[in-house]
């Protein structure tokens, strides 16, 4: 209910105002009676109310000073009652941005039709705040992530993050953190959706009151935060920065009970650089497919130096990936060669060359899981893989089994591709709705049976058929339906069950609307 407070310094008026129509009907209440304009100011500040309704001549304070008054705080919703109709009154009422002027005695016809008004007003207003309130954090995370991600000129940095109460200051470092939240290894069987959706924002709410002023956390995707810490240079040290990362993620654990790997990336002064420090984090949190799901990793804590004449380009171990995706073996060992040759040009430690080869099985990893369904455990390195890297003796054996390894990703690649042959997966799915059409089945469940992404199934099904998967398992079902119908007298609810509906009057509705006939006035045709 909205409250309504009734300023009057007639008892009489203050009566036939309360009871003249039902206030509750249109959404409000008269919570308040004030016999004077003093009496009204003081309600007002100790208690909330959504509409004033005040008569003008009043001894005191007028009705037109209580207007103004309030008007210096609030944009409360006003409405004058008047015994005099006076021009200049309405005027300076309208200046103030009353609602309306009514005149005494009030026509309940007139008071239902304004409040029915002012309810609307109140509820538009509220419904946009609430969206404003909804929007500003997807706003505020989305020029974060324009930052991060290197699309935005400091020119345009400075003059829109304070907009949204993003305090940088040149001459500052800056340091990007990549948090990942590990929910396989939190979660039950029982645990939905909705539930992992609150453990999210339980690690965001968490994250950012450790972080205060230090800097701004943004959603990079579901699974991911990123960081932009603003500080000091002295606050940019490797103690500093590790120490940092540890509180967030033992808190994380702690109050929300989730597991997080962070990333740290390289400190940079410049706010234009800020994309090239975001981008080290993701590399080095790649590399939580060696050290773990709990591990805090950067250049520090996996025991290399930062020698950027060294560092292997993130252009060129993309392009790598790339090639490797598109299953170009001659082009990808062109690209290995380069790269072992950089190195013994360089007269690279071992450290370092190590480092670019698991930097290259992590990304090999997560671009398979991404691209190829069901395939990122397959490649992942087992355990002997790893104990090759570390104890390989020379950069040629390290770079064979590098290679070897790219040759045997492409190898899969292909592979899968010649499995997942369109004719050959929508037959199958076709055979199973055939077989299975009775049961409980679902584009997700076949796509488990086909080892494909229900996305990718359902593009394919609808580019073969030229229906949808649900379409067609619908008409699949109905055809069935009006067989059983046309050559049987079984019950209509024994057949809508034996065609994979459990909902009675669902059937029904999805019958009629395919055939025009319900099923009793179809099988009276058939007969």
């Amino acid at each position: 209910m909205l409250n309504v407070l009734v300023v009057d310094d007639e008892p009489g008026a203050l009566k036939a105002m309360k009871y003249l129509l039902n206030w509750e009907r249109f959404g409000f209440a008269v919570t308040g009676e004030a016999t004077s304009g003093k009496m009204a100011l003081q309600m007002l500040e100790q208690e909330r109310y959504d509409l004033l309704i005040t008569d003008i001549r009043m001894p005191g304070i007028s009705g037109l000073e209580l207007i103004s008054r309030v008007r210096e705080k609030s944009k409360l919703p006003i409405v004058v009652v008047s015994g005099f109709e006076d021009f200049t009154y309405l005027k300076e009422c309208m200046k103030y941005g009353v609602k309306d002027y009514l005149l005494k005695p009030v026509i309940e016809s007139d008071a239902e039709k304004l409040l029915i008004s002012i309810k609307n007003d109140i509820d538009q207003e509220r419904m946009l705040n609430k969206k404003l309130d909804m929007s500003a954090p997807a706003a505020r995370d989305h020029m974060l992530k324009q930052w991060t991600h290197g699309n935005m000129k400091e020119s345009e940095l400075s003059e829109r993050l304070p907009l949204w109460g993003l305090t940088v200051t040149a001459f500052r470092s800056y340091c990007c953190l990549v948090v990942e939240m590990d929910f396989q290894e939190t979660m039950d069987a029982f645990m939905t959706e909705a539930d992992i959706k609150t453990k999210r924002f339980a690690v965001r709410n968490v994250m950012e009151e450790l972080l205060a002023r230090r800097g701004y956390l943004f959603e990079e995707s579901p699974e991911r935060y990123g960081i932009v810490l603003c500080e000091d240079k002295e606050s940019m040290k490797e103690t500093e920065l590790i120490e940092l990362a540890t509180m967030l993620q033992d808190n994380a654990l702690h109050y929300t009970k989730t597991q997080v790997a962070i990333g740290i990336g390289e400190p940079v002064s410049g706010m234009s650089d800020v994309n090239l420090s975001f981008r080290s984090a993701k590399r080095m949190l790649d590399r939580k497919f060696f050290l773990g799901s709990q591990s805090i990793i950067s250049n520090y804590t996996f025991a290399r130096r930062y020698h950027p004449t060294l560092e292997t380009n993130a252009d060129d171990l993309q392009s790598l990936l790339e090639v490797i995706l598109q299953g170009d073996k001659q082009r990808a060992a062109a690209l290995l060669s380069r790269q072992r040759d950089r190195f013994m040009a360089c007269d690279a430690s071992k450290v370092e060359v190590q480092t670019m080869v698991m930097d290259l099985f992590a990304g090999l990893i997560r671009y398979m899981s991404e691209n190829v369904s069901g395939q990122g455990r397959i490649t992942a390195p087992s355990a002997e893989d790893y104990l090759r890297i570390a104890e390989a003796g020379t950069i040629q054996k390290l770079f064979e089994f590098a290679s070897h390894k790219c040759m045997q990703v492409i190898d899969i690649i292909e592979q899968s591709k010649r499995a997942n042959q369109l004719p050959n997966t929508v037959e199958r799915v076709k055979q199973i709705v055939a077989s299975d059409y009775g049961s409980n089945i679902s584009l997700k469940s076949i796509a488990e049976q086909v080892h494909m992404s229900p996305v990718y199934l359902g593009q394919l099904f609808k580019a073969s058929e030229d229906v949808s998967f649900n379409d067609y398992l619908m008409g699949f079902r109905m055809e069935k339906a009006k067989e059983l119908l046309t050559n049987t007298d079984r019950k209509v609810y024994t057949i809508a069950y034996d065609v994979g509906y459990r909902q009675l009057d669902w059937f029904y509705k999805k019958f009629k609307a395919y055939t025009g006939f319900s099923a009793s006035e179809y099988r009276s045709l058939s007969e």
